[in-house]
């Protein structure tokens, strides 16, 4: 925070420029140490295992909500033919 004295300065700043939904400062307090360690705020790669769904799901799932944007997790997964949880994600 070279250019504001604290976090809550730069809290203040935010909420006066983009209105009442600010970051919180403990937000703004590992932004700033991410960014002073990494040279970015962008989030750090994670452990674990990798993400397994397809493009051709995500595809699907875009799809159905494209024709009816009030469906249900329940329905889309029935319409695509897949789990409901892997429509959730």
């Amino acid at each position: 925070m070279a250019k504001f004295d604290s976090a809550t300065v730069v809290q203040r700043k935010l909420r006066v420029e983009f209105g009442i939904n600010t970051p919180g400062l403990a937000c703004i307090k590992d932004a700033f140490e991410r960014f002073c360690e990494t040279g970015t705020v962008e989030d750090r790669e994670r452990s674990g295992r990798p993400s397994s769904i397809s493009e051709e799901t995500i595809d699907k799932v875009s799809d159905a909500l494209k024709d009816k944007p009030q469906s249900s997790v329940r329905s889309v997964a029935t319409d695509c033919s897949i789990p409901p949880p892997t429509a959730h994600r």
